[in-house]
């Protein structure tokens, strides 16, 4: 996957505790970190930081997240929560590997000799 790839939800206007329910399918190694960060967009007005937090590879792999975490730098005295649903899926073998793996197996078992899964 690419480190610098970036999502952004739509905005949900006039609302203090908004839901997004978007979803992005992204790809990347099992030691990769997701950084979440929530900005309030006002009309006329610079974007403000409301806080951010990072899942690291421990957190979300091997079976994903569910559950709220804690924004941190949202602000002196206050404490602000985004809850979150990762899942993960692991790719699966091309089915010409899979049919190279057996034709090999078949070749070494006629052989007499063993074979693991790659």
């Amino acid at each position: 996957g690419d480190p610098s790839s970036k999502f952004k939800t739509k905005t949900v206007n006039d609302n203090l505790s908004p839901t997004w329910n978007e979803d992005w399918r992204i790809s990347c190694e099992e030691t990769a970190s997701l950084k979440f960060s929530v900005w309030d967009e006002d009309f006329g007005k610079s974007d403000d930081f409301l806080g951010e937090v990072t899942l690291d590879s421990a957190s979300i792999f091997p079976n994903g997240f569910a559950g709220e975490v804690l924004l941190l730098n949202s602000g002196q005295g206050t404490e602000a929560m985004l809850s979150l649903k990762i899942d993960v899926r692991m790719p699966q073998p091309e089915e010409e590997e899979i049919d190279a793996f057996e034709e090999e197996a078949a070749s070494s078992i006629s052989d007499g000799g063993f074979i693991t899964a790659p």
